[in-house]
């Protein structure tokens, strides 16, 4: 799947916070019939976390990074 950029500090105006924050990806396993989300440090991209799922997403599943949760409106920066 499309890599997702998760910035750890939202909206920043810094240049040098471009490349500071978490990129997910999703790996489909054609050999498990599975999928798993992989998170990666932005400026390194070493590994951070493997989070499998025992079953596959479909192929069109891709997704964008928001700071505010759809239901509610409320910025999770102050949860």
């Amino acid at each position: 799947g499309e890599p997702c950029f998760v910035p750890r500090v939202p909206n920043s105006t810094r240049e040098e916070d471009e490349d500071d924050g978490w990129l997910i990806v999703q790996v489909y396993l054609y050999t498990k019939d599975r999928c798993e989300f992989v998170i990666l440090d932005a400026r390194t991209l070493a590994c951070l976390a493997h989070l499998r799922l025992p079953f596959h997403l479909p192929y069109a599943f891709h997704g964008s990074f928001s700071d505010q949760l759809v239901s509610s409106g409320v910025s999770l920066s102050k949860m």
